[in-house]
C-alpha cells in the first residue's frame, strides 16, 4: 500500500502545475484521453500552435503554445453569419473558424489593465 503521508508533497506538486492560465483565462489541464470528440491542429500568423478538440457540436477545448506557455480554454458556440464560432465565458477569447482557416482572438498580456485583445490568423495542418 502506497504510504500517502509520503506522497502528499508529490500530491500538491502536480496539482499546482495542473492549472493553466492567461490573464483571467483560467481552467485545469486534461489529458487527452479525459475529452471525447474530433481534434484538429493549427498554425497561427503569430506562430502560436492551436490544437482545438470538438467536445460537443456546442462545445471546444482550446489548446494554445505561445512558444513559452501553454494554456488550454473551453468555448462554447456562439452565433455567427458563416463557419463556427466559439467563446469563452468571459468573452475575452474568440476561435471564428470557417473550413481550413480559424480567426482566433485572445486577451493580450495586459488584458486586465487594458483590456485590450490580439487577434491572429490560423490554418489547418
Amino acid at each position: 500500500m502506497i504510504n500517502l503521508k509520503r506522497m502528499a508533497p508529490l500530491l500538491a506538486a502536480l496539482l499546482a502545475s495542473a492549472c493553466v492560465s492567461v490573464e483571467s483565462i483560467s481552467i485545469p489541464q486534461t489529458g487527452p484521453q479525459a475529452v471525447q470528440g474530433d481534434f484538429r491542429r493549427f498554425h497561427c500568423d503569430n506562430a502560436y500552435r492551436v490544437s482545438v478538440k470538438y467536445r460537443t457540436p456546442e462545445q471546444i477545448s482550446i489548446s494554445f503554445n505561445n512558444g513559452k506557455d501553454i494554456f488550454v480554454v473551453t468555448a462554447n458556440r456562439a452565433p455567427v453569419a458563416s463557419g463556427a464560432q466559439y467563446v469563452n465565458d468571459l468573452g475575452n477569447l474568440r476561435w471564428h473558424e470557417r473550413g481550413d482557416t480559424a480567426h482566433f482572438t485572445y486577451p493580450a498580456s495586459d488584458w486586465r489593465s487594458s483590456g485590450r485583445l490580439q487577434q491572429t490568423t490560423c490554418r489547418a495542418q
